[in-house]
Parts: C-alpha cells; sequence; structure tokens
C-alpha cells in the first residue's frame, strides 16, 4: 500500500513535503503541479515512506496513506478510479477482521453500486478510530481532466463531506485543468478550486542541497573523481530541473558526452544536445506543455518573457493564467534584475528551443486529419468552421496563384458562382477566416485579395504531419 523509499535523505524536497503535510494536518487537500520528468512520482513515494511520516506526522498511526497510479488504471473512467479506491480501502478493513468485498464488485460495471460500497468502506475504516484520517494521493491527475467526466471531482468532494473532512486527497499533475472556455473546461475547474481551496504548489526544479544530493547520488563511486567545475556544470546546464539533472548526469558517466572543466554553460549545452537521450528528455518537457505555454516560450526575446506580453489568438486573462502556470512549474523565473520580466530557468532546455524549436520555418500549415491550423510552428487555439477550413484547403492546393472568385465559390458552396448572392458571403468568409488566423484587413500575411480577381494563400508550408 505505502511504499518505503530510503534511497533519499530525510529531508529531500523538505519545503514540498512540509507543504503537503501541513495541510493534511490541519485536514486540506492540496495538488502538486510539475512538468513531466521533474520527479513528482518520486516525490510521493518518498513523502509517504515510514521514515518521512513518522518525522512530520509524528503518530504514524494517525494518517492511512492510499497510492494511485492513473496510468495503471485499466481504463481511465470514474468507475475504474472506484473500483481503485474501494481495492485500497479493502485491504485495511479486511485486516481488521471484517468481510473482504467478492470480485463480483470489484469487476461491477453498475457503477452506483460500486460508489456506495465506496462509501461504505470509508465509513468502516473510520469508524475503528476516531482520529483516523484516509489520505488518496493520485498519480497523473492530468488523465482526469481530460478524459474521466467531471462529476468525478464532485464525488470525491461528496466523500470529503461525508467523513467530515477525514478524507483528503493529494493529488500531482502535468498541468491544472485547462484554460478553455468551453463548458467541461469551466465545470473541471470550478470542482477542482472548490475540492483544494487554492491549495496549489508547483513542484519546481531541484533546491542547491537537493540538487547537491541528487548529483552525489547519481555519479555514484565515480563521484570523487569527477571536477567539482563538472560537477557544478550539471546543475548550472540543467537548471537543476530533476529529470534532465539526472540524464545529463548520465550522458557524462556513460561517455557520451565528454565534458571539460574549462567548458563555458552554452559549450556545454550545444555538446549535450548531440546525446539522444538528452535531447528526448527536452523534447519530452516540451511536449508536456501546454498549447498557449509553447506559444508563450515562442515568444521569448533572448531568452526572457515579459508578463505583460499580448497575443492576438489569446484573451489576457489566458496569457496571465499561462506565464503563472509556467512560473507555478518553474519553466519560468524571476529575472531578478527587471520586474515583471522572466527568463527560463534552464540554459540547456533554452537552447534546445531556439535549436528545434524556434528555428521552424515561419508559414502556415494545415492539418486536414484534425481540422487544425499551425502557424510559424505553433498549433493555434483557434478551431476552424467546415468552410473556413474548405476556402483554406483549396487556396493552399494552388499556394502563391491567384484563385478565381467563381472556382473558390464552387469549391466551397457547392454551386455555380452568383454575384448577387455569392459575392457578399464568400468575402465574410475570407474576413472571418482572416480573423481567426491572425491576419489584418488592410495588410494582410496569409489570406490575400487580388481585387476584382480573387484570392491567394501566401507562406503556406504544406500539410502538418
Amino acid at each position: 500500500m505505502v511504499a518505503n523509499d530510503s534511497s533519499r535523505p530525510l529531508h529531500f524536497r523538505e519545503e514540498d513535503i512540509r507543504y503537503v503535510m501541513q495541510s493534511l494536518l490541519t485536514g486540506k487537500s492540496c495538488a502538486l503541479i510539475g512538468v513531466d520528468g521533474t520527479g513528482k512520482s518520486s516525490l510521493i513515494r518518498h513523502l509517504i515512506s515510514k521514515a518521512v511520516r513518522e518525522h512530520y506526522l509524528g503518530d504514524k498511526d494517525h494518517f492511512q496513506f492510499f497510492l494511485i497510479d492513473s496510468h495503471e488504471l485499466p481504463a481511465p473512467s470514474a468507475l475504474a478510479y472506484y473500483r481503485r479506491m474501494v481495492s485500497l480501502l479493502d485491504s485495511a478493513t479486511s485486516k481488521n477482521g471484517h468481510m473482504r468485498p467478492s470480485h463480483e464488485m470489484l469487476a461491477s460495471h453498475d457503477e452506483e453500486a460500486v460508489l456506495q460500497h465506496l462509501f461504505e468502506q470509508a465509513d468502516i475504516v473510520l469508524s475503528e478510530r476516531e482520529p483516523h484520517k484516509l489520505v488518496f494521493c493520485i498519480d497523473e491527475f492530468d488523465i482526469v481532466f481530460t478524459e474521466v467526466e467531471p462529476q468525478f471531482l464532485r464525488i470525491l468532494q461528496a466523500l470529503r463531506n461525508r467523513t467530515g473532512g477525514r478524507i483528503c486527497y493529494v493529488v500531482l499533475s502535468n498541468n491544472l485543468p485547462s484554460f478553455a472556455n468551453e463548458a467541461r473546461g469551466r465545470t473541471i475547474r470550478d470542482m477542482f478550486s472548490e475540492l483544494f481551496e487554492r491549495r496549489v504548489r508547483g513542484i519546481k526544479p531541484l533546491q542547491e542541497k537537493d540538487s547537491l544530493g541528487v548529483v552525489e547520488r547519481e555519479l555514484g563511486a565515480h563521484y570523487k573523481d569527477c571536477p567539482p567545475r563538472i560537477r557544478e556544470l550539471f546543475r548550472l546546464v540543467s537548471g537543476s530541473h530533476h529529470g534532465m539533472l539526472k540524464i545529463v548526469i548520465a550522458a557524462y558517466k556513460d561517455g557520451n558526452v565528454a565534458l571539460r572543466e574549462d567548458d563555458t554553460v552554452m559549450f556545454a549545452t550545444e555538446k549535450l544536445l548531440a546525446d539522444g537521450e538528452v535531447l528526448s528528455k527536452c523534447e519530452q518537457l516540451w511536449n508536456h506543455l501546454s498549447d498557449i505555454e509553447q506559444h508563450l516560450l515562442k515568444h521569448m526575446q533572448d531568452g526572457e518573457l515579459s508578463k505583460s506580453i499580448t497575443i492576438q489568438q489569446h484573451s489576457m486573462r489566458q496569457v496571465g493564467e499561462a506565464v503563472e502556470s509556467l512560473l507555478l512549474k518553474g519553466i519560468l523565473i524571476e529575472n531578478g534584475h527587471t520586474s515583471g520580466v522572466y527568463r527560463c530557468f534552464s540554459p540547456l532546455f533554452l537552447t534546445y528551443l531556439h535549436r528545434h524549436i524556434f528555428s521552424v520555418s515561419r508559414g502556415l500549415r494545415l492539418d486536414p486529419m484534425r481540422q487544425r491550423l499551425w502557424i510559424d510552428g505553433a498549433m493555434q487555439a483557434v478551431r476552424l468552421t467546415s468552410n473556413e477550413f474548405k476556402l483554406l484547403s483549396f487556396l493552399a492546393l494552388h499556394a502563391g496563384e491567384i484563385c478565381p472568385r467563381e472556382e473558390t465559390v464552387r469549391i466551397v458552396y457547392g454551386g455555380e458562382y452568383n454575384a448577387a448572392s455569392d459575392a457578399a458571403r464568400l468575402d465574410a468568409l475570407v474576413e472571418r477566416a482572416r480573423k481567426k488566423i491572425g491576419d489584418s484587413t488592410k495588410s494582410p500575411r496569409f489570406l490575400e485579395t487580388v481585387r476584382g480577381i480573387g484570392h491567394r494563400l501566401n507562406e503556406y508550408l504544406g500539410e502538418q504531419q
């Protein structure tokens, strides 16, 4: 039920663990948010290990922890979570002479019956000792935001309310609930806020004492032979991101990257990015950021981003929330010199962005399979209507050429051109498409009107693969 991780010192990630334990001692749930590879899973296993629990909570029997890894569930659904919770509570009740539920119950597709049993099992466990508290630690909680019905969050809150707050949740996620405006996104976000009461903490790159410990543990027998300057380079280039720090050390220890004591940070990053495993780790981190977070990072100038940045495709509120999310997760950090200006946490990751992301060809791409639009290498948040996509797709087939209005109307609307009825609706369609791709009406970059003839699509790069 509870892993015992003795490989880390007791005070590893001390501030993060203290935050969680203080939340639990006051009967509160909390959410830990961090980018992929920052060590969230190892943190939660360390947190619930025997030595750490006894150090921070004192009476080790006062709290009972149950760990759920969302990726281990057979299918992402509320029912799958209920079954796992029942199974974990069952293991606790059976030790005290209570009857275990039948295998039929755990395999049941009757969500109401399984849910009822979950509530009953919680009552049994909590009735045994008056001050007892149950803590469900749920890893990879992003799955709930994207693939599980929103009602699941409401049930978690109901279970907590039923037990007078004696059930708490500690969840780990790559991102906060979506910034999307659709009803599902708003519902999940509201429920998330209610369940965690703003107790959200970012799992940022390691502090100095923890990163020094990781360097020593990862180098092992090689530690004494590794010059102090190179040990320092590991931390500087990785920004002390847990996963990136480990992969950088491995590249050096395995002999794949030959770092020298006189290497500058920039030269060290160039060497490291030639290693496939290091490059893959950077790609993994990038791919776990949300679309708007990626979009913001692409607007960095000289590795810095201003909090007052405006992006045409997103509202000021969305941009502000995305900046706060990047700060929460430690991807952006305070500049230290200029108020409201932030810089990328890692020279290695920033070099990766410049080489593999920022250097993409500028222009427009279409993704016919998903009917999505890419501009300058970034997928746009806007959704094109069927006719808007038909318009751009047709013009893309003849990119750089002028397409007559008559031919465009026939392709988009499926009929012969009638100036009296089609001229206005085609003009309106073009303007809507321009607005969605961020084009200027007076001086469009992509969708050009050639007066008296038709339209032309410029800077088209082909289909997005």
